[in-house]
């Protein structure tokens, strides 16, 4: 199997962190659960993000582009800053994807 470069591995990183967070976790998830579902090594995951918390600001940041509801609802009831000024029907829509 080919390696990725170094975009494209980022890439694959912050759509895995976005698929878990999707599943009610983006406060949850861990480095270690990203390289154990893409099965690569923990430091491997640590050369692009060195903490937890630099990946959940790229998956809000990429929520906020892309509209992934379920995950902005997680980030506007932590009161994430990141969200504080979202356009306020994606805010709309995200609260109402919790009904």
């Amino acid at each position: 199997m080919a390696r990725l470069n170094a975009e494209d591995r980022r890439r694959q990183i912050v759509l895995k962190a976005c698929e878990i967070s999707a599943r009610g976790d983006l406060y949850e998830f861990t480095l270690r659960d990203i390289s154990r579902e893409l099965d690569i090594s923990l430091p491997g995951v640590k050369y692009y993000f060195y903490s937890a918390t630099s990946l959940r600001t790229d998956v809000i940041l990429k929520s906020i582009e892309v509209g992934h509801l379920d995950v902005l609802a997680q980030a506007i009831a932590a009161y994430d800053p990141l969200v504080e000024g979202l356009d306020v029907d994606l805010h709309f829509r995200a609260v109402e994807s919790l009904k």
